[in-house]
């Protein structure tokens, strides 16, 4: 069966205008006019930093290093920050050590599911008398599917 002329005229029509839509989308793209949307990497927020230091105590029963727990929170000024999800972070800690003897920090650990990265000052790391000039400055690693608030949990070991 033959299709009459006037259709077939509409259907040439259609696909020439079609096929130009098409070339001339590609050629936006390809010189960058247009581009394709980019998804925007997930996010997380550190609401707080919660610290747990393992030590021993002076004679006042205060801790060699001052209190055994605190936290980071906006109670206390912390301004939350955001990350993006997969990548690493700093924290720190400004040290003190009350006792009249040395310590040492041996190791450090976060909850999961974070990980350790690395630390500022190798550990063990000696923290002699009333030595309050080196914060522990830990680097700290996010999975890449870590989204929403967080609590990322500290323990510093300083007993060996």
């Amino acid at each position: 069966m033959r299709v009459p002329r006037g259709r077939q005229l509409i259907w040439t029509a259609l696909y020439s205008i079609a096929l130009g839509v098409l070339v001339l989308l590609l050629v936006f793209i390809g010189i960058g006019y247009l581009r394709l949307p980019a998804s925007s990497p997930s996010t997380f927020t550190v609401e707080e930093v919660r610290w747990t230091i393992e030590q021993g105590t002076i004679a006042n029963g205060q801790g060699w290093f001052g209190l055994g727990e605190f936290n980071y929170s906006r109670a206390a000024g912390f301004f939350p920050p955001t990350y993006d999800s997969g990548a690493s972070f700093q924290v720190a800690w400004a040290l003190v050590n009350y006792d009249h003897v040395n310590h040492t920090i041996y190791s450090v650990t976060v909850n999961s599911p974070f990980t350790l990265v690395g630390t500022k000052y190798s550990l063990p790391m000696p923290v002699v008398i009333g030595d309050d000039s080196r914060p522990l400055g830990l680097t700290i690693g996010s999975p890449s599917s870590l989204t929403g608030p967080v609590v990322l949990e500290i323990t510093v070991n300083t007993l060996g």
